[in-house]
């Protein structure tokens, strides 16, 4: 079975979000790269039908993590180039936009060290947008039992599906509102 829609249960979904183990959405031997497709189709579709903020800051440390990764692929080349010319290495940088010539090779590679530090000036930019981390981290069985709560009724964790998540966070937030609504 190979779980390609929101139908798959919630708790896979995000234990498959912390742990990037895209093994989970499937028994049937996929390849790791059909995985990583599937993943992202299923994660796109639950960004456009979820109206979390959290979206966002998902968004940023994806942002954060491509340029820390990009800063440390360019660094580990230049490091590499210095001990002798490389072909590879050299299309690999001009793909990312820089500059290598064999007339001014040493100076490129200088220049180019550089201009790899406004990558982690851009990634301290996006870090500062993403709110400080609490101790207290809670999991999707802890949000689901909240719900059972606040909903007034019991709910199967592990049968939940991601569609029915969203409609339950939903759910949550229309009775908080007519609650305080109510109070207020």
């Amino acid at each position: 079975m190979v779980y390609r829609t929101l139908k798959i249960p919630v708790v896979v979904f995000f234990e498959i979000l912390e742990t990037n183990n895209f093994q989970l959405l499937s028994d049937e031997g996929l390849s790791e790269n059909e995985l990583k497709d599937i993943w992202n189709q299923l994660y796109e579709k639950y960004s456009e039908l979820s109206e979390e903020p959290g979206n966002n800051q998902l968004n940023i440390k994806k942002k954060l993590e491509y340029l820390i990764s990009k800063y440390k692929a360019v660094v580990i080349a230049i490091d590499c180039l210095k001990s002798g010319y490389d072909n590879d290495l050299v299309s690999f940088l001009k793909s990312e936009g820089y500059v290598v010539s064999k007339d001014n090779y040493d100076e490129d590679l200088e220049t180019i060290k550089e201009e790899a530090n406004d990558l982690l000036v851009r990634a301290n930019t996006f870090s500062s947008q993403l709110p400080k981390e609490t101790k207290e981290k809670f999991n999707i069985y802890d949000i689901l039992s909240s719900y059972s709560i606040i909903l007034g009724y019991d709910l199967d964790h592990e049968s939940v599906s991601v569609f029915k998540f969203l409609s339950l966070k939903k759910q949550v937030k229309n009775k908080i509102k007519l609650l305080e609504s109510n109070n207020g």
